[in-house]
């Protein structure tokens, strides 16, 4: 009983670092996107 709870806490933490890291990919990926749409844009001369 002991085991599983120490293996349960231990996959829930690699679960909850897990979501963080993919959290910061998604924000890294938009802001990388904005950045690009923005020079497009200005290369354009739309902006």
């Amino acid at each position: 009983e002991a085991e599983m709870r120490i293996v349960s806490e231990r996959t829930n933490a690699r679960v909850a670092w897990f979501s963080i890291m993919s959290l910061g990919v998604c924000i890294g990926v938009s802001v990388l996107q904005l950045w690009h749409l923005k020079r497009y844009f200005q290369k354009k001369k739309l902006i």
